[in-house]
């Protein structure tokens, strides 16, 4: 009997291969575990819908500093597995949730999470989110403390622009006027006088243009002063920046803060002519009531009476008109009257813009007339000034200012 014996070879599985076959076991797991996940949260939702009435809540998640709509936020009901959404394009997001939630934990990339409450018998709940990633850019690097806007400005008789600046952003930025002659301005500060010697004032640009205070040791110490900004007309401004710190744009001379002003420019593509008048009156000071020449002399002679005294040497009180020094002594000129008035300002002014899709501009002519309540201490102002933006190129463009 012939045995035939067969030999038999034995193979050896590569590591390589017991890695891919492994891997691909564990990738067979995961659906199923996420599965059983969904399966487990899905059955415990319904448990709850069950047991528990719902009710339907909607509303906005928005960046808080820009009001725009952020999408793809997750909102989830805080302390309850199993209710989440996304929120759409808008921002906005709608879903059930059991009524005994009450809070609602929102979270996004680049922002800090939030936790809101749910408003009772409000269906909205709009949601705001704050930015927590660090910006190079002019508005974090620069801690802004306030942007107004000075539409206002044309309805103002502010004659420099510092008035305005304490008369609408006190809280911010404080004045402190030098003199009451018109146009003299004032001094101002937000870090506060923080030296003796050294400017303390803040920067001043306008229109994207440093321009220079010109103060020096003398000027602080002596009282003279050039207000640059005297010869800018409040109506040719749009808006007001204030900063309270802008070294990283401006370096050492920002460190007192920086106020940006930017004038009016060329919006319109329609040509537009605007023109403006304004006045006010300024009342000259009260004072107390004093006596006149004939009273004082009454009652200078009633307490010479009480001492013991000659009246004949005092010269003021002979009433002879042919007395030398009668006239110098009997007159009654009222000092107050001759320094002294009420004080009205006057401004008159034109605006046109215009332009179309590649060029704009805004041209102003102002005359500002204003009377000091002392005399022969007024100010007349004459200013023009044009703005001008040419688009050369779509991402070229040129600025033309002169005033």
């Amino acid at each position: 009997m012939k045995i035939n014996n067969r030999k038999f070879k034995r193979r050896m599985i590569s590591p390589s291969l017991m890695a891919k076959g492994s891997l691909c076991l564990s990738l067979l797991t995961i659906p199923v575990a996420t599965r059983a996940q969904t399966t487990q949260a899905g059955s415990k939702q319904e448990a709850i819908q069950s047991k528990y009435p719902m009710r339907t809540i909607q509303g906005k998640v928005i960046d808080s500093a820009t009001g725009e709509p952020l999408s793809g936020a997750i909102v989830h009901v805080q302390g309850i597995d199993g209710y989440s959404v996304l929120t759409a394009d808008d921002g906005s997001y709608e879903m059930k949730v059991p009524a005994f939630a009450t809070s609602l934990y929102t979270n996004l990339p680049d922002y800090n999470p939030i936790i809101i409450g749910i408003k009772k018998g409000e269906k909205q709940n709009t949601i705001r989110m704050y930015n927590n990633v660090f910006q190079n850019d002019y508005s974090k690097q620069t801690n802004i403390l306030c942007n107004h806007s000075t539409d206002n400005m044309e309805y103002s008789n502010a004659l420099n622009a510092k008035d305005e600046i304490q008369k609408q952003l006190g809280a911010i930025a404080h004045t402190i006027t030098r003199n009451g002659t018109p146009g003299v301005g004032s001094v101002t500060f937000i870090q506060g006088l923080n030296s003796l010697n050294a400017n303390a004032q803040p920067l001043f640009v306008i229109d994207g243009v440093i321009i220079d205070q010109e103060y020096s040791r003398l000027m602080l110490h002596d009282g003279f002063y050039n207000d640059i900004l005297t010869n800018i007309n409040p109506d040719d401004i749009e808006n007001i920046t204030v900063m309270r710190n802008g070294t990283a744009l401006y370096g050492a001379k920002g460190a007192n803060g920086v106020i940006i002003i930017n004038t009016r420019r060329g919006k319109s593509m329609a040509t537009r002519i605007t023109a403006t008048l304004s006045t006010g009156v300024t009342f000259e000071p009260k004072f107390y009531s004093m006596m006149d020449a004939e009273d004082c002399r009454g009652y200078d002679s009633e307490l010479l009476k009480s001492v013991n005294t000659n009246i004949a040497d005092f010269k003021f009180l002979n009433t002879d008109q042919n007395y030398y020094y009668y006239k110098q002594y009997h007159n009654n000129t009222n000092w107050r009257d001759l320094i002294y008035r009420n004080g009205f300002t006057q401004r008159y002014g034109i605006n046109v813009e215009g332009g179309d899709n590649v060029a704009g501009y805004n041209l102003s002519v102002g005359y500002t007339s204003t009377g000091s309540t002392l005399k022969d201490n007024d100010m007349n102002r004459l200013n023009i000034r044009i703005n001008t933006d040419i688009k050369l190129l779509s991402n070229f463009k040129i600025r033309f200012d002169a005033a």
